[in-house]
Formats: C-alpha cells, structure tokens, sequence
C-alpha cells in the first residue's frame, strides 16, 4: 500500500464549530486541568449567571465532563456549518438515542443505582432533553459566541495550513499533530493510560478536527472504522499561560507523597477497608486514617460506599491510571507549541 497516497484519500480536515462549543464545556467542568484556559474560565464564569453554573456543572457530572457528547456527534458523523444547527440536532433526537447519548454505559444500569438527575434523563427523556438543548442554545448565544468569533479564524487557519501539508506530506503532517499519536508503515497509535493500535486495512475513515480548547490532551475517538482526532491550535496569549501546573496534578502528586497514604492505596486497590479495619491493619490513629483518606478522597483516588453502619473506601482505579496520563500530558506540554502558530 502507498500510505501517503492512502492517507490523502482517508483523513479529512473538519472544522467544527458545535464540537469547539463542547470542548469548551469541559474545559468550563474542569478548568484546573487546562492550564491555557484559566483566563478565559475565569472571565466566562463571571459573566454567567449563578443558575447557569450550576446547570453546566450537573450536566457535566453526568456527561463525563460533557465527552459523552463528543462522542455522539463522532457517531452520528455530524458535520454542522453552525453550533445551533447541532443544537437542533440534539433537540429533536429520539428519546431512545438521547438517553444513550448522555447516560453511556449506565443506560442499562439498574435505575435504584443511578443518581436522581440521571433516573430523570431514563424516565423523563422528553423533558430533559428538551432542557439540555435550551441550556446549550442559552450558552452559546450568550456566552461562547464572543469566544467563537474571536477564535474561528484561528480554527479555519490551521484546517488549511494541515489541508495543503496533506497535499505534499501526509505523514509527515500528521505525525506533527500531538507526540502521543503515532504513524508507522502499517498502523496508527494512541498513547493514553493504555495504547491503542489500529491497522490502516481496519480504518474507512480518519477525521482531523482543530481545536482551541484540548491542550494538552490527546483526545480522541478510537470507534473503528472511523477514527477522530483533535488538534490543539494556539492562539494569541495561550502559550504563555500554559506554563503553569495544573492544579489537580498538583493535588494527585501531593497526595501520593507520603508512606502512609501509598501504603493505604496499595491495600484498597485490592479489596475496600472501613476506618476501623484500617487502624486495626496500619496501627495509625482513626484520627490520621481519616485526615489521610480526605487528602486522597480530595485527589479522586478513593470513594466512598455505606454499608449498614460503616462506610468502605474503595480505590478509583481509573483516576489511578489517569496520574499516569495527567503526567504525560504535563509534560508534552513544550512539544505541542509551535513556532509560528499565530
């Protein structure tokens, strides 16, 4: 197979606005992670009403940071002019494809297991779907707009520049897009907490989409055939801020940084303790296990579960692969500036 010649026929370039829009969303659920961002977090939620914060934090509770969108519109193949065009999309979904959409994996969940807010999307989707649509067209009309036509040029800019590198280098082009996505002879790969691997004969379709808002993720859609991958693309002012470190790396680093707390960790990756087996088990004072299980509760590395009298920390074993990624990710940070960007 000529790859190039391939590759060329294969990814496309997209720019789109509706997905801008949910990045943004993200960044807004979880803005000590996004370095680049901290300003701009900072001016859109004085800007917004305290109702509507509230309303995007609960959605993005239940949306997986609002992700589960993306991949919606990854399935769908959506390829809007026009954020409310989307929005429209999303409003007028079968109550079937809504609930999916938003609830994921936890749509077969037994409905005594889900939080109030998500039996309300499973029994009234009709209601709540109608709801989150007004909630997007509300924020993107008053809010992300201004953001939108500010960064749009950028957006459109870089799908052109990545367009005519195709033309002459399609490896090379993107190869150049994050240092965690790879192209050899006869596969791509992801690096993230795991890595994935996908040969080309397996792939129908790859999708290019810039973006302002995912540094210094690789953020991606692995569902074959067709695979979907976000290009960072830096504006006026964002590369000075990210030189910052994120807070909740901060925290996550922290908080391993003690004998007891790992110890704790080490135990609770295998089977949950209640304080009181924990003190039985360490010799520490119920006291300092508690002041210890706050600190990794803070770090998302433990929750917690009642059974009758006693509550049980179990290990978040995904925010435990997750160090790994947020350490990558911290430190492909000077990879993913380029000169000349702007």
């Amino acid at each position: 197979m000529n790859l190039n010649k391939w590759l060329y026929k294969t990814v496309k370039v997209t720019y789109s606005p509706f997905r801008e829009l949910i990045c943004s969303l993200h960044v807004l659920s979880y803005p000590d992670h996004h370095t680049a961002r901290l300003g701009w977090t900072r001016d859109m939620q004085q800007t917004m009403s305290p109702k509507l914060k509230e309303q995007l934090l609960k959605w993005g509770e239940v949306t997986n940071q609002w992700l589960y969108l993306l991949d919606y519109v990854d399935t769908v193949q959506l390829e809007e002019s026009y954020a409310e065009e989307a929005i429209d999309q999303l409003r007028y979904l079968s109550t079937d494809d809504f609930r999916k959409c938003i609830l994921g994996a936890k749509m077969e969940a037994p409905i005594e297991t889900l939080t109030e807010f998500e039996q309300a999307i499973k029994t009234d989707a009709e209601r709540m779907q109608r709801e989150l649509s007004d909630l997007l067209f509300e924020y993107h009309q008053n809010h992300f707009s201004r953001e939108l036509y500010r960064i749009e040029p950028w957006l459109v800019k870089a799908k052109h520049e990545l367009m005519s590198e195709m033309e002459t280098a399609p490896l090379s082009a993107l190869q150049s897009i994050h240092p965690r996505f790879e192209l050899n002879d006869s596969e791509l790969i992801f690096y993230k907490a795991q890595t994935w691997r996908f040969r080309y004969s397996d792939l129908n379709s790859i999708t290019i989409y810039p973006s302002t808002f995912i540094a210094p993720h690789l953020l991606v859609g692995i569902d074959t055939p067709d695979i979907v991958v976000f290009q960072h693309v830096d504006i006026p002012g964002q590369v000075e801020q990210r030189i910052g470190v994120p807070e909740d790396l901060l925290r996550m680093t922290k908080a391993l940084a003690d004998k007891n707390r790992l110890q704790m960790l080490q135990m609770l990756f295998y089977h949950p303790y209640c304080t009181q087996q924990l003190e039985d088990i360490t010799g520490l004072a119920k006291a300092t296990i508690s002041k210890h299980l706050k600190i990794l509760m803070e770090a998302r590395f433990v929750y917690t579960e009642r059974r009758g009298h006693y509550v049980f920390y179990h290990i978040n074993k995904h925010q435990m692969e997750m160090i790994k990624v947020d350490l990558d990710q911290f430190f492909d940070q000077p990879k993913i500036v380029k000169k000349g960007d702007y």
